[in-house]
């Protein structure tokens, strides 16, 4: 295979499907894994549904593509539809995640017409400023709903950290308690989900303080990289290194730490900061921007030291390396939930599936 090779292994990552459905069963949640970051990948969605019964995902396309390639699972999309793909969603979608009446009764006239059903989830604001309906106007909201009845409504949730960084506690998640009650007051029968987050609410499910009236999460984060989406710690028995991003060495050459004068800010606008270290053994491999977030990954090897990237270069010290290069040689490097979203997604990073 050329290189770059994103190297994705399928049984640590069904190690880590199975330690998070456990942790939810062990919390009395239903666990709907996300699919985003790897895009809907068949082969790495057909080992989830070995284990999960939903799947959710935030593009059509991606849902599409598990659909296409067999994958079966009640399908979630994860991210309010736009008008526009009104009809799509219901046809490709079980369930979405809802919060524009317009869209809703889009969707609705769709349904109506074509004689099909729709569950929808209502997305309720929590304070971190995405998407949801503000906590006063729910009541009003959900009885403008009574009148659609192309569509299931099925549950409230929430959203936290991913905009502007809220932390998921029992206090500020309480909204989604209050949520479902005027949800069974207005519709007359309780909500069969109340979805509370993510992964950054899994530090909550590993303390055992996660609300028990919350009973669905959509966790993706935790899964693939193995860590809470909070502090990056580690989640107990998760691996954390279930893609390996590997490049090839296409030059080696000792040179100066520091460039010329005079200088101006590089093809990306930014103004490197260079130490003068003398002369350094200095590597470049065929990773790019093109090709991931270069400023979240990191050499396996720690003796490699990344100093920056253009859109198709990586430059290394290797100086301190420990093992002899050679221009040919392969260099690997972990990954981040950034690295990996743009290794998933660029078509220019080979894909390689190990047990």
């Amino acid at each position: 295979m050329h290189t770059p090779i994103l190297t994705i292994h399928i049984e640590k990552l069904r190690h880590n499907v199975i330690a998070i459905s456990d942790l939810c069963d062990k919390n009395h949640v239903h666990l709907t894994p996300v699919t985003k970051v790897i895009m809907g990948d068949p082969i790495i969605c057909k080992m989830y549904t070995e284990h999960v019964q939903s799947l959710g995902d935030s593009r059509l396309k991606d849902i599409m593509r598990m659909r296409n390639n067999s994958i079966e699972a009640e399908f979630m999309l994860i991210r309010t539809p736009s008008l526009q793909n009104a009809t799509q969603v219901v046809e490709v979608c079980d369930i979405s995640l809802n919060s524009e009446l317009k869209i809703l009764a889009a969707m609705n006239e769709y349904c109506l017409s074509t004689k099909q059903s729709h569950k929808v989830i209502c997305m309720v604001e929590m304070g971190d400023l995405r998407e949801g309906i503000m906590p006063e106007d729910l009541h009003d909201f959900f009885t403008q709903c009574l009148a659609f009845r192309g569509l299931e409504m099925i549950g409230v949730g929430t959203n936290a950290t991913c905009f502007a960084g809220l932390i998921p506690t029992p206090d500020n998640l309480s909204i989604l308690e209050k949520a479902a009650s005027i949800f069974t007051s207005v519709f007359g029968y309780k909500p069969t989900y109340i979805s509370g987050g993510g992964s950054n609410v899994v530090p909550l499910l590993e303390n055992h303080s996660l609300p028990p009236y919350i009973n669905h999460l959509r966790i993706g984060e935790s899964i693939v990289m193995g860590v809470n989406a909070i502090d990056k710690k580690p989640v107990q028995g998760c691996c954390q290194d279930c893609f390996t991003l590997t490049g090839e060495i296409i030059e080696l050459k000792t040179k100066p730490s520091i460039p010329l004068q005079p200088l101006t800010k590089n093809a990306f606008g930014e103004t490197p900061v260079f130490e003068d270290k003398g002369l350094r053994k200095r590597a470049i491999v065929n990773i790019g921007r093109l090709d991931t977030d270069v400023t979240e990954i990191e050499p396996l090897d720690l003796g490699l030291k990344i100093l920056g990237a253009s859109s198709d270069h990586l430059i290394l010290d290797v100086e301190e390396g420990n093992q002899r290069l050679q221009v040919g040689d392969r260099v690997s490097f972990g990954l981040h939930y950034s690295a990996l979203l743009y290794s998933m997604s660029s078509d220019y990073v080979q894909k390689k599936y190990v047990s």
